[in-house]
């Protein structure tokens, strides 16, 4: 049998997780421990559910287990560890549908998650004609994201570091202040106070050099945390389905860093009248508790989605580094970071992670998250460009 101990010590699970092992009643076999054991090692890395399609599932366990654990997920639907029925509460729940395995109390809180969104996309919030923000360098698909914006109750807006969603976001502002929106009744919120204060205060500079009309409205706009918005307190929120938010627009900023259950309580806490957009970049790193529900939104499509293509940010001498850092070659490494500015290297590190550079650990740990973020947008970026134009064949490397 798999020694549980060791998947703790080489940081498969955690230590709590193991803990809650130890405690489950002695009639359950060791065969669904190890069951459990992988849908904890799914959530470790910020996974909502255990997907069993998914190729790099050795990734959760260690080598020497491999075919043991590949027994176990062949029978995972007859452990009676495991229910099929939401109706028949267990600790695990076996999605047949997607063939995914989750921790029975996320699959509720994901499919109260779908319940949500279905409701505020059948709601009608009334519209006026898009306008044209002419002082507003726009490209195309930003100018689709804001009209998107505007035509629909609730949207997903996505793209890369230095895609320009920031200032995506300030147009949808100015042409819903434009459409006779108050300030006060606009919200944008992030994840965590440096996130949203980040974002006010470039929605605040950018609007003072392209749009001066609407300044002192954009000066007037708030910007707090998630849970300052839903009016956190030691037990819940108090916004919530019984005393929603009455805004008439709500941005959430940096959405691909909300785990399930706090995406749930936002939701919830959205009014009938009241616009919703999500901003974020699905290739970020995994929030910070249990599911990415900003990547499967993504994914499902149900949602209106605008993904930002073009890219603004001179990117190339922290993409030759972070490369660099994945080679090992730390001569070239240090050769390129030196002629990297500090102000960029700053921007791109809040865009991309919400993490403090103190020193050379932290700078290597940083380019390697950026290279890979950089690298799984521009994928997606050829992946939807071929399927626009399906007879280009040509495939450029970066």
């Amino acid at each position: 049998m798999a020694n549980l101990q060791s998947w703790v010590q080489n940081d498969y699970i955690g230590p709590e997780d193991f803990a809650a092992l130890l405690a489950f009643p002695e009639h359950f076999q060791e065969e669904e421990k190890i069951l459990t054991a992988l849908v904890f090692a799914a959530q470790k890395r910020g996974e909502l559910s255990l997907d069993l399609n998914e190729d790099n599932l050795e990734k959760l366990f260690p080598e020497e287990d491999n075919d043991l654990v590949h027994n176990i997920i062949t029978k995972a639907e007859k452990y009676k560890v495991v229910t099929t029925k939401l109706e028949k509460p267990n600790f695990l729940f076996f999605s047949k549908k997607e063939n995914h395995l989750f921790l029975y109390k996320n699959y509720i809180t994901w499919k109260k998650i779908q319940q949500e969104l279905s409701r505020l996309q059948q709601r009608k919030i009334q519209s006026k004609t898009f306008k044209t923000l002419d002082k507003l360098p726009l490209n195309q698909d930003q100018k689709s994201a804001i009209k998107a914006s505007l035509q629909n109750s609730i949207m997903v807006l996505t793209g890369g570091p230095g895609t320009g969603k920031t200032f995506t976001i300030l147009g949808m502002i100015a042409v819903h202040l434009a459409n006779g929106i108050l300030p006060n009744k606009i919200k944008v919120a992030a994840p965590t106070g440096k996130a949203a204060n980040r974002l006010v205060e470039s929605l605040k500079e950018n609007g003072k050099k392209f749009l001066p009309n609407l300044q002192e409205q954009i000066e007037k706009i708030e910007s707090s945390t998630i849970h300052h918005l839903l009016d956190w307190h030691p037990t819940g929120f108090y916004r919530n389905k019984l005393l929603p938010l009455m805004d008439d627009l709500v941005i959430i900023d940096e959405a691909s860093m909300m785990e399930a259950s706090i995406m749930l309580s936002l939701l919830e806490a959205i009014g009938e009248k009241t616009k919703l957009i999500l901003v974020g970049d699905p290739n970020q790193l995994p929030p910070v508790g249990v599911g990415p529900v900003f990547e499967h939104l993504v994914k499902e499509g149900s949602i209106p989605k605008v993904t930002l293509k073009e890219n603004y940010r001179s990117t190339k001498k922290i993409l030759e580094a972070s490369q660099a850092v994945l080679e090992g070659n730390r001569k070239h490494f240090w050769q390129q970071v030196k002629q990297i500015q500090i102000e960029e290297l700053k921007d791109t590190t809040d865009e991309i992670v919400q993490i403090e550079i103190h020193n050379n650990s932290d700078l290597e740990k940083f380019l390697q998250y950026y290279h890979e973020s950089f690298i799984a947008s521009l994928t997606q970026q050829k992946r939807e460009n071929l399927k626009e134009n399906p007879s280009t064949k040509t495939i450029e490397k970066y």
